[in-house]
């Protein structure tokens, strides 16, 4: 609940636009994640899409990790 003077039209604008630039790949043993490109042929991953609840463990999987957009492995950080 949010308790303001502002308008909502403006405490909620752009809200819902989202303009960062995503690439999906398949990564490491085939899980699909999505990746924010940072430069070059390196991603940062943002989230993992996938219904195997044992690859949100991985530690190759998990945000912000770097990773080849090419090869989809992980870079060193």
């Amino acid at each position: 609940m949010m308790w303001t003077i502002v308008p909502d039209e403006v405490v909620w604008e752009g809200f819902e636009e989202d303009n960062r630039e995503y690439v999906e790949l398949i990564g490491v043993n085939g899980v699909l994640m999505q990746v924010e490109p940072i430069g070059g042929n390196q991603g940062r991953v943002v989230r993992v899409i996938s219904s195997e609840p044992e690859d949100y463990w991985r530690p190759e999987c998990q945000p912000g990790v770097l990773v080849d957009l090419n090869t989809g492995q992980q870079l060193p950080n």
